[in-house]
């Protein structure tokens, strides 16, 4: 972009894939927004609302999806070749749309003026967009709960998931109404108090005939062998049980 100066004062021009990509018409007014810093968006100013008002109506499914697609991507490399690579022919138009409703933003400026700006979600579509994952996130995390309360038990090889779920338990962990280990092979077992009194006394009292593997337990106690797992690696970080080798159990 250039600065030409006129007889009302000094212009910015337009380079001519902007005015297109914005939709930008002779005479048209504009809203020149200060972000941060030297930081300032751009964008068209819609007849008779102010830009505060651009709420109202939601987004769809597919706008949603778009923006959270750009959101991954990480802000110093959502270039217009980058982020055209990532979506689908489909998502592309959506996001012009966006641009056009200054759902999207594109910052020009800087370092980032050689590679055509990149693309920001505005500052209110961006809180709505992370309260919408949040929220996700929590439903997720509570549905895990739920499996635990049922089944008695929890297993992940995810650390992300896990620590989200010890999050959420942080008071029943610290009450002791639910027990978590990390493997050696870098699971994650969650059993509730009720579910490692029962299944470790039965655990006890086939190992008092001699050592035997996960799998052994589990057929002679009719239990689901991942229990088992779960109930013998929190018995051995307690001390109770040796793994004498890999896989194989006796009494401390």
């Amino acid at each position: 972009m250039k600065i030409v100066k006129t007889r009302h004062g000094l212009a910015v021009v337009l380079p001519r894939e902007i005015v297109e990509l914005l939709g930008l018409k002779e005479g048209q007014e504009l809203e020149f927004k200060h972000i941060s810093g030297k930081v300032f968006a751009l964008f068209p100013k819609e007849a008779g609302k102010k830009p505060s008002e651009k709420k109202g109506k939601g987004l769809t499914e597919e706008e949603l999806k778009v923006l959270k697609k750009l959101n991954k991507i990480r802000f110093t490399e959502r270039t217009p070749k980058k982020v055209k690579d990532v979506l689908t022919k489909e998502e592309w138009e959506v996001l012009k749309e966006l641009l056009k409703k200054r759902v999207i933003l594109k910052m020009v400026h800087g370092k980032y003026e050689k590679s055509g700006g990149v693309y920001s979600i505005s500052r209110e579509y961006y809180g709505m967009l992370k309260g919408v994952e949040k929220k996700k996130e929590k439903d997720e995390v509570d549905a895990l709960v739920d499996v635990l309360k049922r089944d008695g038990f929890f297993s992940t090889k995810d650390q992300k998931i896990a620590e989200e779920l010890a999050e959420r338990l942080n008071t029943e962990l610290e009450l002791g109404e639910v027990a978590a280990v990390k493997s050696f092979d870098k699971t994650f077992y969650f059993v509730t108090n009720q579910t490692l009194a029962s299944v470790g006394d039965q655990i006890r009292k086939v190992l008092k005939s001699g050592p035997l593997t996960a799998e052994e337990i589990a057929t002679k106690l009719k239990k689901d062998p991942t229990l088992v797992k779960a109930v013998l690696e929190i018995l051995r970080e307690s001390g109770e049980v040796i793994e004498k080798r890999k896989n194989v159990y006796s009494l401390a």
